[in-house]
C-alpha cells in the first residue's frame, strides 16, 4: 500500500494488534461481547495476515473446567445467575421464572377507535406475547446460625 508523508511515497504494510479473548461459546449469554470480538479478530486476520494477535493468557489465571457438563470457563462471578452482594448471614432463594400476567397487557393494548385530539386510528397497537418477557422471582432468605 503507498502512501505519501513528508518523506515522500513509502511502503507501509498495515498493521493490527488485538486480543483474541475467547472465540468458542460459553454456557451464558454473550454479555460482554467476546464471541462478537473474536469474529471480528478473525474476519481482521484473514483480511491482513500480517496483523498482530495476542492473548493475555497465561498459567497464572487458568482455570479448570467446571466438571458440570457445560464447556468453557465464565470469568463472571456469578455466572449466569443474579449477583447480589448479600450482607453476612443472608442467601439468595432462585425460585424460577414468572410469567407476565398477559391480561394485564392486554389491557394496556386495548383497541382504541380515536385518540385524544379525536382523530380515528387504524387498528390497534401491535401486541405479541413472545415480546413480553417473564420475571425472575427471588428471596433472600436469613441464613439459620
Amino acid at each position: 500500500m503507498q502512501h505519501a508523508g513528508p518523506l515522500g511515497k513509502t511502503d507501509v504494510t498495515p498493521r493490527a494488534m488485538d486480543v483474541l479473548n475467547d472465540d468458542t461459546l460459553d454456557d451464558t449469554v454473550d454479555a460482554d461481547g467476546k464471541n462478537r470480538d473474536a469474529t471480528r479478530d478473525e474476519a481482521l486476520i484473514t483480511r491482513h495476515p500480517d496483523a498482530f494477535v495476542g492473548v493475555n493468557a497465561s498459567l497464572v489465571n487458568a482455570r479448570y473446567e467446571q466438571g458440570d457438563g457445560l464447556g468453557g470457563f465464565d470469568s463472571r462471578p456469578a455466572r449466569n445467575g443474579l449477583a447480589l452482594a448479600l450482607e453476612e448471614g443472608f442467601s439468595v432463594v432462585d425460585k424460577g421464572m414468572v410469567a407476565p400476567d398477559v391480561e394485564e397487557v392486554e389491557r394496556q393494548y386495548e383497541f382504541v377507535e380515536r385518540d385524544p385530539r379525536g382523530y380515528s386510528l387504524r387498528g390497534r397497537r401491535h401486541f405479541a406475547i413472545n415480546h413480553v418477557r417473564p420475571s425472575r422471582l427471588i428471596e433472600i432468605q436469613r441464613r439459620e446460625k
